[in-house]
């Protein structure tokens, strides 16, 4: 482990601005876009019962489904592309803003309300706990032969409880990652580690996070030893020496989850060496400078990340239609080359992700520089979710942030 930086006098945190207008090359929308849609939508169609009781009015033959979900999982084109697969059977959408507001409309609507609603993986216990959703028999999602098998197999993800039984079913999945600038003083050398963040050499405020409490903490932890099926459990002395690890970083800075200004600071030197948001951040990077200038990497401790997908609300009144449709969510060519092409993650469906490699060019760049096409990536990731005491990581960081 590296020696500690010392806090300068005037340590602190810098927070860069949170907002993200623009999208990434190659039109690639970032994580903060693709859940952030969500937020006026949500106020523009009002609540959640008001809104599906006007729907249900007129349903089509083949019934209807209800679907709890961010705004970019049930846009206009993606709907459309529904009516088009299952013109018979009417399509209801609700959508909110995170994943803490989803939990809080499903506790509060239920199966009667709903019968799909989406989640990041790392959500599926607080859900599972909450009686509020199903196992998914993968058996009834013909579909699911496309999966790589590490998604529907690795038992030590919150949401597999058993081979081929799955509480979510995977879509789309990302891991954050160490960058740094190639071209400053201090360069990392392999094995990476997160504890080369800490290295006495980088001056302060070089040091850049991505993220918030969750990531940061997460990361903190993962760098402590603490085992990533584990990082969420975090509390009393582990949770304690993730941030004490993290007063003795700063002075740093923090980026929210402006993933442009992000990349930027790390292309202009303004940080030497951060937490990425992604794995696309040195390809994107680099492409903007016309030179290699950063390089990204998962240490060997591994990193924090996320999975996501819909889930089976528990007694589902529409549940034959709502298996219908986590199987064309999961497998129709149309939606799945669409949602690449707007948010490019990667994909947990094999076959989407050779579509995307054999189409050549930028999309084939990307898909290799976010690992599309190693799946057993995932294996190295934490992922994010609602910690056990929630509480008490809020007080850690706000002990991070007041120092």
């Amino acid at each position: 482990m590296s020696e500690s930086k010392t806090k300068s006098d005037s340590g602190g945190i810098i927070e860069s601005p949170s907002e993200d207008k623009d999208k990434s090359l190659f039109g690639r929308t970032t994580r903060r876009q693709f859940i952030g849609k969500s937020a006026g939508v949500a106020l523009a169609i009002g609540g959640s019962s008001a809104f599906l009781a006007a729907c249900g009015a007129g349903s089509s033959s083949g019934g209807e489904v209800n679907v709890l979900s961010w705004a970019s999982y049930v846009d206009s084109e993606e709907n459309k592309l529904w009516a088009e697969a299952h013109p018979d059977i009417k399509l209801n959408t609700v959508v909110a803003d995170a994943d803490q507001t989803m939990f809080t409309k499903l506790k509060a609507g239920g199966a009667g309300s709903f019968d799909i609603v989406f989640a990041n993986a790392g959500w599926t216990p607080t859900y599972y706990k909450n009686n509020l959703i199903e196992t998914i028999d993968l058996k009834d999602i013909p579909s699911s032969k496309q999966l790589y098998p590490v998604f529907k197999e690795n038992t030590e993800f919150p949401y597999v409880m058993d081979k081929d039984k799955v509480l979510l079913y995977p879509n789309m999945w990302a891991p954050l990652g160490m960058i740094w600038n190639t071209n400053v003083d201090y360069q990392p050398t392999p094995p990476y580690s997160w504890s080369q963040l800490w290295d006495p050499s980088i001056p302060d405020n070089k040091v850049i996070l991505s993220g918030g409490a969750v990531e940061i903490l997460s990361m903190a932890g993962i760098e402590q030893g603490v085992p990533l099926t584990k990082i969420l459990q975090m509390k009393g002395a582990e949770l304690e020496n993730a941030t004490n690890r993290l007063i003795e970083l700063k002075p740093f800075q923090v980026n929210p989850y402006a993933v442009p200004q992000f990349r930027n600071q790390i292309r202009t030197e303004e940080g030497w060496i951060g937490y990425s948001p992604d794995m696309s951040s040195a390809l994107l990077i680099n492409q903007q400078a016309g030179s290699e200038t950063a390089k990204n990497v998962i240490p060997e401790q591994g990193t924090a990340g996320w999975i996501d997908g819909p889930m089976l609300v528990k007694g589902a009144k529409n549940r034959e239609n709502a298996l219908k449709y986590i199987d064309w969510f999961a497998s129709d060519q149309k939606l799945l080359t669409y949602m690449w092409d707007q948010y490019g993650f990667a994909q947990a469906n094999q076959d989407a992700v050779k579509r995307a490699i054999d189409r050549g060019g930028d999309s084939a760049k990307l898909a290799k520089a976010i690992g599309a096409d190693k799946p057993d990536t995932v294996k190295q990731i934490a992922l994010l979710g609602l910690p056990d005491d929630n509480q008490a990581w809020n007080a850690a960081w706000d002990k991070i942030t007041g120092q």
